[in-house]
């Protein structure tokens, strides 16, 4: 998969995240590993109460820890 490939695939897998009410973190920790985390948001009032993330996951690229992500919550991409 060429890498302009892979990087419109992660971003399509962030918006279906983001459309199930996830707000998606993505860090690039080291040359060859990526975290993401998942947290789940939800109102109160006119403030934003954000939880602990719900799922935590690396991977050697973005589309990679996106997947896995995915695999944690279950949801299909």
């Amino acid at each position: 998969m060429s890498m302009q490939s892979q990087i419109q695939r992660a971003e399509m897998i962030q918006r279906r995240l983001e459309s199930l009410g996830y707000t998606v973190l993505l860090n690039q920790r080291g040359p060859e590993l990526w975290m993401a985390e998942c947290f789940y948001v939800r109102a109160q009032g006119s403030a934003l109460a954000f939880r602990r993330p719900v799922a935590r996951q690396t991977g050697k690229t973005r589309l990679g820890a996106l997947l896995a992500v995915c695999g944690e919550l279950g949801v299909m991409v």
